[in-house]
């Protein structure tokens, strides 16, 4: 009998152990595999991450690309070439190819204007093979690389370093460019660039000022900017004839220059009020009338800024001011705009805070400016009015870049490689810096011996 209970002690004990042993193994097997798994994870996550900047970077050399293409259709648009409607024969890339290739885009044009696609097909742009970091082999290549150049506003963000912006106006149409005399309003659009900003209206009344007050902040350490900020704005037009002194002229709808500061300020104040004397008030559109307009160059005329509604809860764009501002004609007899010297500056007169605008020249339904413009009929007061294609003002470039089977799309809006205007308009001639002002020393010189 003790025989038997130690026998039955002892098989009790392997079982325990036979459990414990089984329970451990369980528990390292687990573990072991959730090791497997997180590896396996990580790789994966490593592969994708590979892939997908890589599948950026391909997209960024087919914007590199595009830049090159268009500077081509630039150089041969300064020749006088012009677009045909059927591409020439031959393998041999032609300007008027590229003229063809620029106005009738499509996802291969940069491959083409650049020779890395034949004539005649359509095929990605490949760019090599590289190993990534987590030691997949990654085919790279952009399979499509599309340039628009018919874009209804330009886009921009002013800044310090870049605190104005001069916008040439030209405009497109069925047949061509359009005429600049077409325009019959500017809409100009503006956010401060930051996510958490609050609509502070320094400038127009906060805490205890009232509409009364016009008050501009310092510039100084720790000093709050107004967010949006107040932008500056100027006009610049001729006839197709005029001399300098034409610019200080003014007629009851007509002025060659005008400069207009727009003040944001909140959108429940009672915009319509004529109590106030420190500012020009708009209608519930914010749209500036033509003859507040030319008073701004009317020296006879009281000087004020103009309160702009801003509200960003109801825009579906994400800006939080809209001004509309209705344009003068010129000053003369024939009224007709000059198509070459027609230009609109924007700018931050306090260089902050950094500021997203938009830009865009309104003509009426029936122009010739609108035809080509997608942008739907919108209506202010009693006109229909539409945005107009701007030409030579940007472009955008759209890029689908590869790497392997995943793929990423980028879209650039890039200035245009205006040579005659853009490119060589000097923003100021004369720059100070420091705390110690402007030192200089004059120098009166002649080759002929006056007596003076």
């Amino acid at each position: 009998m003790q025989r038997l209970l130690k026998m039955m002690n002892k098989t009790k004990s392997g079982v325990a152990s036979f459990y414990i042993v089984a329970f451990s193994t369980l528990i390292l097997v687990v573990i072991a595999a959730s090791f497997a798994m997180v590896i396996v994870s990580e790789m994966t996550r490593t592969a994708n991450d590979d892939l997908s900047k890589s599948a950026y970077d391909s997209a960024l050399s087919g914007t590199e690309d595009a830049k090159m293409a268009y500077v081509s259709y630039t150089r041969c648009k300064e020749q006088g070439v012009k677009a045909p409607k059927l591409l020439t024969g031959g393998s041999n890339v032609t300007c008027e190819d590229i003229m063809y290739w620029v106005e009738n885009p499509d996802c291969y044009m940069v491959g083409h204007i650049l020779g890395k696609i034949p004539k005649g097909e359509k095929a990605e742009v490949e760019l090599g093979t590289k190993t990534g970091q987590s030691g997949i082999s990654i085919n790279q290549a952009y399979t499509c690389a599309e340039i628009k150049k018919e874009l209804p506003d330009t886009l921009l963000t002013l800044d310090s370093n870049h605190n104005m912006v001069v916008l040439k106006g030209q405009v497109a149409s069925a047949n061509g460019d359009g005429q600049i005399n077409d325009v019959e309003k500017i809409r100009i659009k503006w956010s401060t660039v930051k996510n958490d900003a609050n609509l502070n209206f320094l400038n127009a009344g906060a805490g205890s000022r009232t509409l009364n007050q016009v008050t501009f902040a310092k510039l100084a350490s720790g000093v709050m900017l107004p967010m949006p900020p107040t932008l500056e704005v100027r006009i610049v037009q001729t006839g197709p004839t005029f001399s300098m002194s034409d610019f200080d002229l003014t007629e009851s709808d007509a002025t060659d220059r005008a400069t207009l500061y727009l003040v944001p300020a909140p959108s429940n104040w009672n915009y319509t009020s004529t109590n106030n004397s420190n500012y020009f008030s708009v209608n519930n559109f914010n749209e500036i009338p033509v003859t507040q307009v030319v008073q701004t160059n009317d020296r006879a005329a009281t000087k004020k800024p103009f309160l702009i509604k801003c509200d960003g809860a109801d825009t579906a764009d994400d800006y939080y001011c809209e001004a509309i501002i209705d344009l003068p004609k010129v000053v003369g007899s024939n009224k007709i705009r000059n198509n070459d010297t027609f230009a609109v500056a924007v700018s931050l007169p306090y260089q902050k805070p950094d500021t997203d605008i938009s830009i865009e020249l309104w003509c009426g339904k029936s122009t010739a400016c609108a035809q080509k413009s997608a942008d739907e009929g919108v209506s202010i007061g009693d006109n229909t009015t539409r945005a107009a294609i701007l030409v030579n003002s940007q472009i955008t470039v759209d890029v689908t870049g590869r790497a392997n089977d995943l793929f990423r799309r980028v879209e650039t809006r890039l200035d245009t490689a205006d040579t005659t205007f853009n490119a060589g308009h000097p923003f100021y001639t004369l720059q100070v810096l420091g705390k110690d002002g402007l030192q200089k020393n004059m120098t009166v010189t002649s080759e002929y011996n006056f007596n003076f």
